[in-house]
């Protein structure tokens, strides 16, 4: 396989797990699984995971990683109680 086709590859394989990272997100705010909470103004929200408090998001640009690292253990914790009900 040349660098080419890997990296055409490779970005397919991106897309397709930021879609469907993206779908899990929003089906987790559909069901009420999580929310987002205004708080102390219109720049910070608090992120509720099934009714219990997780941070507190500001509105600049470092908040993104606190966020996907937030999402990610959010991922994790739903796989493993689905686990564990089967």
């Amino acid at each position: 396989m040349t660098n080419a086709q890997m990296k055409v590859n490779h970005d397919k394989m991106n897309s397709e797990y930021s879609w469907g990272f993206r779908r899990f997100r929003k089906k987790c705010v559909e069901q009420g699984i999580v929310e987002f909470v205004r708080r102390n103004g219109c720049f910070n929200y608090e992120m509720l995971y099934r009714g219990r408090f997780v941070c507190t998001l500001y509105k600049d640009e470092g908040e993104y990683l606190k966020l996907l690292a937030v999402w990610n253990t959010i991922a994790i914790a739903e796989k493993q109680s689905k686990r564990l009900k089967e």
